[in-house]
């Protein structure tokens, strides 16, 4: 359409006005705006000179500057279509959605086939949360074009958000193949497979679209988000840099990736960052809820708690930040306020994983076990990278005769021992029971429960099951109260041969052999969990002992202080690797007399193997739930006794404590 020109101008007007459409009509969008401005002011009520500007303006990104002339436009020339589209995506464009529908439905009734016109007006219907109408606008455009992949995704998003995940990852999947190089599919595929927990799928819808398109940054934080719930920290930090280095750094993705750093243990690193989002968004409450966390894993919780306050105060309806603060409430001892403030997060956001998770882990920890269990079944899903087999069939605690059930274990080695302990009832109550377990621990489990089928985790499954579940969870019914913990003295075996050979290579006919173990490599709680070695002095000075360390990871240096502080002599065996080969380690393990240990991978061994066994527990942070409160022994482990700190941090009294009962564990 050859614009009109306006009736009183002159010759001049006119040539620069065609002049303007021209550089328009070119490319040379800025060039033509700044022309439109200028006649703007000789001829003020031209309406196509408005509406062309407002084009230009939109089309520049200026969208909250286009919207005036737009809206002149139309009261000059009410019902014209093409200015009513314009418009239309402007107000989408600052947000306005509202007004976007109106101005783009009025359009739509001019121009009914118009497929730009109903695309534009799903887009505003989808931001509205109108899902039912867009999906409506986009159903109208396919049947004008069936195969516009802009529809398609735009039918499967109204879809999804009207319950009906599986219809729109179809139809996103019928798209990608249709229209392999419509990146927007992919994003959006994987998105809706992400939110249906299926992030390995997700993961790879979204690679294969950076293939077509490298340099998208936001599928490479979309990538960065399915590989953090995965557990796949490192890598996710990899694609969060990779947005970060495609110009995506918005205070939410910095917080992201900060976040993702914490739980690595970098806190510095997160800081950095967590800083960097503040400046550019000082009241933003979950930014200063990740800071807070920061200090949380410093062992700053007063510091966290004041941060978690200001992140509610900012904003009432963040559960996280409730999440947040009652977790550092309950490693400050305030369990009650743990308790309202998951409560809290729930009336928020009911059903929220975590905040349930944590809840769980809390009643647990004070011994309220009936009311943990159901709340702590909820950790697959409040924890990135746990693996979930259960396909719909769990255990609800009916008798297993006759059946067949497939179980599986956590990661971290230590969870992994202590859900063992449970396959003793297990394999009493079913026709067979499948277990899938880290690949270290498959000749453990195979010698100790022989009639089970033990599989490496990643490995082939065989056979139907009746029921499947985690193996914690078969805790809800196996042991609902304390009474209930059965009286086992160790359900692991370590190779007795191997055991008998290193107890002779140590000695241990002449001295009573005890196993050391002094920290733990958990990048979160490891700093509050571990301690040093050459603070062990007195402990080492009780005579008519020999001293084997136990410890994992290079221990050369924190032995050779050791020594030099309190002259006694720790034996550090190199043909045990306590990582690669454990085996080895459980016969050495299982040569001890004693162990004493920091909350660590070895507490749980050495226990499970029915060996006497001592546990520096630390107070606060770093405490885990399974220790329980303010008890000395432990159910999981008759033969465990814990020795606590008396406030976080404070080791003094502790080892003081065991270096006394050491001395009379000696006499007898």
């Amino acid at each position: 359409m050859r614009p009109s020109v306006p009736p009183a101008a002159d010759d001049d007007i006119d040539r620069r006005f065609r002049a303007a459409v021209e550089l328009h009509q070119r490319g040379d969008i800025a060039a033509a705006a700044r022309e439109y401005e200028d006649l703007r002011h000789q001829v003020p009520a031209h309406p196509e000179l408005l509406h062309l500007l407002g084009t230009a303006f939109v089309q520049l990104g200026r969208a909250a500057d286009a919207i005036p002339f737009l809206e002149q436009s139309l009261i000059l020339r009410p019902r014209y279509a093409p200015t009513m589209e314009i418009a239309g995506t402007a107000q989408l464009m600052t947000g306005n959605a509202a007004r976007a529908v109106t101005l783009l439905s009025d359009a739509a009734a001019l121009e009914p086939q118009s497929i730009a016109i109903a695309m534009r007006l799903g887009d505003a219907h989808l931001a509205c949360g109108q899902y039912d109408a867009a999906r409506e606008a986009f159903q109208k455009v396919l049947t004008l074009d069936a195969k516009r992949p802009a529809a398609i995704v735009g039918l499967a998003t109204a879809l999804a958000h009207l319950g009906q995940p599986s219809e729109a990852i179809e139809r996103l999947r019928t798209c990608t193949a249709d229209h392999p190089a419509f990146i927007r599919a992919y994003v959006v595929l994987s998105t809706l497979l992400g939110q249906q927990d299926r992030f390995a799928e997700a993961e790879a819808a979204i690679r294969t679209g950076l293939k077509i398109q490298p340099g998208l940054a936001e599928g490479h934080h979309l990538l960065a988000k399915t590989l953090r719930r995965q557990g796949r920290a490192p890598e996710a930090e990899a694609a969060y840099r990779a947005a970060f280095d495609l110009g995506l750094r918005t205070p939410s993705v910095l917080t992201e990736c900060g976040e993702i750093l914490t739980d690595m243990g970098r806190l510095d690193d997160a800081e950095a960052l967590l800083q960097e989002a503040r400046k550019a968004s000082p009241e933003s409450a979950d930014i200063l809820t990740a800071l807070g966390r920061i200090d949380e894993f410093r062992g700053n919780l007063d510091q966290a708690i004041k941060l978690h306050d200001r992140a509610i105060a900012l904003d009432h309806g963040n559960a996280n930040a409730y999440v947040n603060r009652g977790t550092a409430r309950r490693y400050g001892g305030d369990a009650d306020g743990a308790l309202a403030d998951f409560n809290q997060a729930l009336a928020l956001r009911p059903g929220m994983p975590a905040a349930v998770a944590s809840r769980g882990m809390t009643l647990l920890s004070l011994g309220r076990l009936q009311e943990g269990w159901p709340d702590f079944k909820v950790r697959i899903r409040a924890r990135d990278g746990e693996r979930d087999l259960a396909a719909g069939r769990p255990w609800d605690g009916r008798p297993l005769d006759g059946e067949r059930i497939l179980v599986w274990t956590e990661q971290g080695l230590g969870d992994e021992i202590m859900a063992a302990s449970l396959l003793p009832d297990i394999l009493a109550r079913a026709a067979h029971c499948t277990v899938v377990c880290s690949p270290r621990l498959v000749l453990l489990l195979q010698r100790a429960f022989p009639q089970a089928t033990v599989v490496a985790t990643g490995g082939t499954i065989t056979g139907d099951f009746d029921a499947r579940l985690p193996l914690m969870d078969a805790a809800q019914w196996l042991r609902p109260n304390f009474l209930a913990f059965p009286n086992r003295h160790g359900f692991l075996n370590a190779d007795a041969a191997q055991t008998a050979a290193l107890r002779g290579r140590y000695g241990a006919d002449t001295h009573p052999l005890v196993g050391l173990s002094w920290r733990s490599a958990s990048a979160s709680t490891g700093p509050f969990k571990s301690t040093k070695l050459i603070d062990w002095a007195n402990i080492l000075k009780v005579p008519g002992l020999r001293f084997v360390s136990l410890q994992y990871g290079d221990c050369n240096d924190d032995v050779r202080a050791a020594r030099r502080a309190s002259g006694a002599e720790i034996l550090v065996d190199p043909a045990v690797d306590p990582i690669q080969d454990l085996e080895m380690f459980a016969a050495q393990i299982g040569a001890m007399d004693l162990v004493i240990s920091a909350s660590n991978t070895t507490v749980h061994f050495a226990s499970a193997l029915g060996k006497p066994t001592w546990l520096l527990a630390p107070e606060g942070s770093g405490a885990h739930w399974y220790w329980f409160k303010d008890r000395s022994d432990n159910p999981w482990y008759p033969t465990l006794r814990i020795f606590r700190q008396q406030r976080p941090g404070a080791w003094d009294g502790t080892f003081a404590a065991v270096a006394a009962q050491l001395r009379t564990w000696c006499e007898t």
